[in-house]
């Protein structure tokens, strides 16, 4: 027994060899020795040995069978062994002897987690935390599952969690730069980036997520740099060469978009994504083989397979090329009752608060005019639905020569969020308090955002359209485009699409179209409260003549005319929404009325709409 103990001294002081030397010596005295094969096989299962550490602890168990320690460590071997079925058998029953094992509850909340079950996941990290709220683990793997659940303010407060406990620990650095990347905050996701890389210089992961936030930051020279090096030093990883795929893409390059992509699919055959990233590059259509391939593949997954509605995305693009609209709708229908999981749409609650954004910025407007504090900077905002020809526009706008264009960022929520902390006030209703002095606070947290970009501004988010009253009320000289496309082409484009985060309303016909109907009441009450400072733009009318549309816009921009705006699809500005390789070609009129040859599948949405069918 002094043997075992003086190991663990050793092992706590994290000498290792010493420890096992120890627990050797144990069992080629005693080699039933429960507490040595245990012992013996935890530490082989923390020096990343797993069959061993299996081997030691079966032998333990067959000894005696209900200790929940060496269950719990046997479960652990059994991870690492990549045996999920036989580990989460070991770890109920360790559980049922041991209910407050807080190791146990948390092996058993990553094997739930990797199975996509989410919500049972969270229940267990938070049991574990109850019995040790100090473990960093845990705290990050909690804020993993709320990141996927799509709940990334409790995300973030469990990454910084673990952070403050061990501040320079580079995974849970990471883990703050993906939950940043996700919520849109691209710049200080960077920041946290750099800092892992500080720590971690060959973390792969963070390197590919510097390269994604230069991307998002208009820096693709810098992202490029990044993911050429990668590939010169370790061609092997598919994940690089997806990102580059995106990359090329998005500034444009499109043959070698889809040279990548291919050899994404080459390393990894059974990766829906890098299919889909293939699949849904414009101007070319899809190899009988990559279909082929794509069947092939369906006949193989399962609802829980990683990506796998990128699959059936990928799917529907393809058989509607191909012209067969019952199967790509099947497709498209699949695809998004697997994304609609968790991601539940709220009618009420989404008329509610559109009516609310209306009834504050009116009710401030009834005591006040528009603040004369404000900043004169005359920024330009592309806004309305996404897939109403947002992109289109802001890239025909951005040609201009006296006009640069961000993309899509979230400055404006980010300024709202950072308004909101320092009043302590919920928004919308904070509109109805605005002050000089929380004008100022708001502009000081947005403007710099815009600032070392040459000329004017055009911020080309689609969803800044909720945000048209504060931005109208904080600067008097900004003004909006809002974009129009029919509502029809609109929703079912949307569906299409993968789209996520907050537009839970992107993956049901009704909600598609319930949202529309909030959306267009929202936008016409902008219209009617400032009627000057917003231009409708048609995508239709667009389409139809680009040179008219093109200098309406311009003269309500007060900007002189340019020819060059006509010819938008040769700009070289990255465009990072799904547009991307769309807008690099010419206009054309094959996205009008595209919903007509899918009109019998589309009931729920034209009922909502209110569209005879």
């Amino acid at each position: 027994m002094n043997l075992l103990k003086s190991g663990l001294a050793f092992q706590r002081q994290g000498d290792l060899s010493a420890a096992e030397n120890l627990f050797r010596q144990v069992l080629a005295d005693d080699p039933d020795n429960i507490h040595g094969l245990n012992l013996l096989g935890a530490l082989c299962v923390n020096t990343q040995r797993p069959q061993e550490a299996a081997t030691l602890i079966e032998r333990a168990l067959r000894i005696r069978p209900e200790d929940p320690q060496a269950l719990c460590n046997y479960a652990l071997a059994l991870i690492a062994l990549g045996r999920s079925e036989d580990a989460e058998e070991a770890l109920q029953k360790s559980l049922s002897l041991r209910a407050e094992n807080p190791v146990a509850l948390d092996a058993l909340a990553n094997i739930r987690l990797d199975a996509g079950r989410l919500t049972e996941a969270e229940a267990l990290y938070r049991q574990a935390l109850s019995l040790n709220k100090n473990n960093p683990e845990f705290w990050c793997n909690l804020s993993a599952t709320l990141q996927a659940l799509k709940r990334l303010d409790e995300a973030l407060y469990a990454a910084e969690q673990a952070l403050s406990l061990q501040p320079r620990e580079p995974r849970f650095l990471y883990r703050k730069a993906e939950i940043l990347q996700s919520d849109a905050r691209f710049s200080d996701a960077i920041v946290y980036y750099k800092k892992t890389l500080e720590y971690r210089p060959d973390y792969l992961d963070a390197q590919i997520g510097l390269a994604h936030g230069y991307r998002q930051t208009e820096r693709p020279e810098e992202a490029l740099e990044i993911l050429d090096r990668l590939l010169g030093r370790d061609a092997c990883d598919a994940r690089i060469v997806y990102a580059k795929a995106v990359l090329l893409e998005q500034m444009g390059q499109l043959d070698g978009a889809a040279t990548f992509a291919r050899r994404a699919i080459d390393m990894e055959p059974d990766n829906a994504l890098y299919h889909y990233q293939l699949a849904q590059l414009k101007g070319r259509k899809s190899l009988d083989e990559e279909k082929l391939a794509l069947d092939a593949l369906a006949e193989e997954v399962s609802d829980s397979t990683k990506n796998v509605d990128m699959l059936w995305y990928a799917l529907g693009k393809i058989n509607d090329e191909r012209g067969d609209c019952e199967r790509a709708f099947a497709c498209w229908n699949k695809a998004n009752k697997l994304r609609s999981k968790g991601n539940l749409y709220e009618e009420k609650e989404t008329a509610r608060f559109y009516q609310s954004l209306l009834d504050c910025t009116e009710s401030y407007l009834n005591k006040n005019q528009v603040a004369e504090s404000g900043s004169d900077e005359p920024l330009i905002f592309v806004v309305g639905m996404p897939r109403s020809g947002n992109t289109l526009t802001g890239q025909i706008i951005a040609s201009h020569s006296q006009v640069e264009n961000v993309g899509e960022v979230g400055h404006v929520s980010d300024a709202l969020v950072a308004l909101g902390n320092f009043t302590a006030e919920d928004f919308p209703q904070l509109i109805t308090q605005l002050s000089a002095e929380k004008i100022k606070y708001f502009n000081n947290r947005l403007i710099p955002k815009y600032e070392g970009v040459s000329g004017r501004v055009v911020d080309n988010t689609p969803l800044n359209f909720q945000y048209i009253g504060m931005l109208a009320l904080a600067l008097p000289n900004a003004k909006f485009v809002l974009c129009q496309r029919d509502p029809v082409d609109v929703c079912f484009s949307i569906y299409k699409l993968p789209f996520s985060g907050p537009q839970t309303y992107a993956h049901d016909l009704r909600a598609l179209g319930h949202q529309y109907s909030c959306y267009q009441k929202l936008m016409d009450g902008w219209q009617r409260l400032f009627p000057d400072r917003i231009l409708r733009v048609s995508y239709e009318d667009t389409v139809a003549d680009l040179e008219l549309q093109s200098r309406t816009l311009l003269q309500f921009l007060d900007l002189p005319y340019e020819q060059d705006v006509l010819n938008f699809h040769q700009s070289t500005r990255l465009v990072r929404t799904p547009s991307a390789s769309q807008v690099r070609r010419p206009i054309y009129k094959s996205a009008l009325q595209a919903w007509k040859r899918y009109e019998g599948h589309l009931r729920p949405l034209l009922q909502a709409l209110n569209v005879p069918h």
